[in-house]
């Protein structure tokens, strides 16, 4: 109820105070969803981050650094030992606000527009359902960066694990799932489309960080920006020189949509879409597809010819 009441104020408020209230939401419902999958109060003491405020405004507001400072009774690391055990992400371990926006599938588009020569680090996927196997294709349209670019693929996380050796064509990568060892490393977007999520180098690891513990970090560095750094904030609200207002403000609209998502699938353990259709579904199952046509005219052609004692060539 409490986050509830947080997103409803943030809806009706300016950009100088929203992120605050949006993080003061998303941290009620998480600790919230905490205690109902934990079964117990969670022991949380403090946010358990550590915002290095940017020292150049010019140089752009997700310049900002988030670093981790406690590992027991951070409300982080509480959330991360609830939602995504197994998750590594240490004591000391620094991420600049940039890298966490690159990680969310919905701010893909809007991230590589305002970073110009930056790619994301998420891979959109379309899959296409066929009749005895269902593929997955990644057009370098969506992707440049990836064309000559294939060593992207030894940074997804289990890539190998769950895919075959990527087949590479003049206008995508088609990707075939593994028969008896697949399981669906993907992330998704607010319309249901997969994204493939690429690993960034930290303290010598391959690490990559799911969307909402991404959004979460990202709205403590806004909302403590917004809240204790006003000499910061509120110049760039009044006269943004990079072009980053936009992003926040998208970042911000996708959090207070996505994240209860996130969080319900979390609870239910399964991926739960609040949309009338699916994006990068193509289903092709009842398709009657040429080289289909082709077979049945050349068997119909062999059937006619035998029935006349001559043989098809």
């Amino acid at each position: 109820m409490q986050a509830h009441a947080y997103f409803e104020v943030a809806n009706k408020s300016s950009l100088y105070i929203k992120p605050l209230l949006v993080y003061y939401g998303v941290s009620n419902l998480m600790a919230g969803a905490g205690t109902l999958i934990k079964g117990e109060k969670l022991n949380i003491k403090g946010h358990g981050m550590k915002l290095i405020a940017p020292q150049n405004l010019e140089k752009g507001i997700a310049t900002s650094n988030i670093k981790i400072v406690d590992e027991k009774n951070g409300a982080f690391s509480n959330f991360i030992k609830i939602f995504f055990r197994g998750l590594d992400l240490p004591k000391g371990t620094i991420w600049e606000l940039k890298e966490l926006f690159s990680f969310i599938p919905d701010l893909k588009n809007d991230f590589e527009s305002c970073y110009s020569g930056i790619s994301a680090n998420v891979l959109p996927i379309e899959i296409v359902k066929l009749r005895n196997i269902t593929i997955e294709r990644i057009h370098f349209e969506d992707c440049p960066n990836l064309k000559e670019n294939y060593e992207i693929f030894s940074r997804i996380q289990d890539f190998s694990k769950s895919y075959l050796k990527p087949q590479i064509q003049e206008d995508k990568v088609i990707l075939y799932r593994k028969l008896n060892n697949y399981e669906d490393i993907g992330i998704y977007s607010i319309n249901g489309r997969k994204y493939l999520q690429v690993s960034i180098v930290k303290n010598g690891k391959l690490i990559s960080i799911p969307p909402l513990m991404s959004m979460y970090m990202g709205l403590y560095a806004l909302g403590y920006l917004s809240r204790y750094h006003p000499n910061i904030w509120n110049p760039f609200i009044q006269k943004d020189l990079t072009g980053e207002k936009l992003l926040v403000e998208k970042f911000l609209s996708i959090s207070m949509r996505h994240i209860p998502n996130l969080v319900l699938n979390l609870i239910e353990e399964k991926n739960i879409q609040f949309v009338n259709e699916t994006d990068g579904i193509t289903d092709l199952r009842f398709v009657t597809l040429k080289s289909e046509i082709e077979d049945i005219i050349s068997e119909k052609i062999d059937e006619l010819l035998y029935s006349e004692g001559l043989k098809y060539k």
